[in-house]
C-alpha cells in the first residue's frame, strides 16, 4: 500500500500498488541533476502585457516559467482588460497569491518509475478566469520542464496535479488542463472577446494529458459562492481512479451557515481519491 497525505485540508491522494508493497521515497535532492523539489514564485509580467496585446512578451514569460500573480484592489468585481489589469499588475509591491510547487518522488525498489506530485493555488479573483487560463499555461511549461529531466535520465514519468484552482468545470483553466487545449468554442459560456482577442495569436497544447473526478456538489463554500474549484488531476496513462471519500453532507456544511465553521475550518472540503497504477 502506497500513501500521500497533505497535512492542509485540501487535496490528498493516495496510491495503491497491487503488485508490490513498496512506500513512496523522496529522490536525492542532494544530486544536483535530479533536482526533487521545485517551487516556482509568481511573477505579474505576464498579463500586463496582455492589456496591451503583446504576445511577444507573453511567450517570453511562457519560456521563462513566470506565472502571473495579482492584488485585488476591485470593488466593483470587473476586470476590464484596458485599465483595471493594468491598475492590478502596475504595484510591484503586491502580494504573492499564486504558486507552484513540483516534488518527485519514487517508490522504494523501482529506480525508473518517477512520480511528479505538482501542487498550486491560482489567483482567486471571481472574473478572473482568463488570468487564471495563462497561469495553467506557464504552469504546465514547468511541468514538461521537470518531467523533461527525469525523461532524460531515461525514467518512466507520472503527473499529478492538485491544488485550489479556483477554477470549476465550466471555466478556461480547467478545460485548458482537462483537454490539453484552449477553449475555441466561440458559444461556450466562458467564451468572451477579451479571451478571443488574448488568444487569438496562440496555437497552445500541452503534450501532458491528464483526467480527473470532479463529481462532487462543491468543494468550496460561502455566503455569496459555492462550487467545485479544488481539483486533483492525474496522468490518465498512469493511473485509473478507484474512489474518492465522502464529502461532508449539505446539513452539515450548512450547519453554520456557511463555511469556515467551528466543525469545518477551512471554506474548502477535503478533496480525496484513490488512484490505481496500471502496471
Amino acid at each position: 500500500m502506497i500513501q500521500k497525505k497533505h497535512s492542509t485540508q485540501p487535496p490528498i491522494v493516495r496510491f495503491i500498488n497491487k503488485t508490490t508493497d513498496s512506500t513512496i521515497t523522496t529522490i536525492n535532492s542532494a544530486s544536483p541533476t535530479t533536482p526533487a523539489s521545485s517551487s516556482s514564485t509568481l511573477s505579474p509580467s505576464l498579463i500586463a502585457s496582455t492589456s496591451h496585446g503583446d504576445t511577444n512578451n507573453i511567450q517570453n514569460s511562457l519560456e521563462q516559467n513566470e506565472i502571473p500573480s495579482v492584488d485585488d484592489d476591485d470593488d466593483d468585481n470587473e476586470l476590464d482588460l484596458e485599465f483595471d489589469m493594468n491598475e492590478l499588475f502596475n504595484d510591484d509591491s503586491c502580494p504573492q497569491q499564486t504558486i507552484q510547487r513540483i516534488l518527485a518522488l519514487q517508490l522504494q525498489g523501482q529506480s525508473n518509475e518517477v512520480f511528479l506530485i505538482c501542487n498550486t493555488h491560482l489567483y482567486f479573483h471571481p472574473t478572473a478566469d482568463i488570468v487564471r487560463c495563462l497561469q495553467v499555461m506557464i504552469a504546465f511549461e514547468r511541468i514538461k520542464e521537470i518531467k523533461q529531466i527525469y525523461v532524460e535520465q531515461n525514467k518512466n514519468v507520472s503527473i499529478i496535479w492538485s491544488g485550489d484552482f479556483n477554477a470549476n468545470v465550466t471555466s478556461l483553466a480547467y478545460h485548458l488542463i482537462f483537454t490539453g487545449v484552449l477553449l475555441t468554442d466561440t458559444n461556450h459560456r466562458s467564451y468572451n472577446e477579451d479571451y478571443a482577442k488574448i488568444i487569438k495569436d496562440f496555437d497552445y497544447k500541452s503534450s501532458i494529458e491528464l483526467s480527473t473526478y470532479s463529481n462532487y456538489a462543491y468543494t468550496n463554500y460561502m455566503l455569496n459562492y459555492h462550487g467545485v474549484i479544488d481539483h486533483i488531476f492525474y496522468d490518465s496513462k498512469k493511473f485509473n481512479f478507484h474512489r474518492t471519500i465522502p464529502m461532508p453532507t449539505h446539513e452539515e456544511v450548512t450547519e453554520f451557515t456557511a463555511l469556515p465553521s467551528c466543525k469545518i475550518p477551512s471554506d474548502h472540503l477535503a478533496v480525496v481519491v484513490e488512484l490505481e497504477i496500471i502496471e
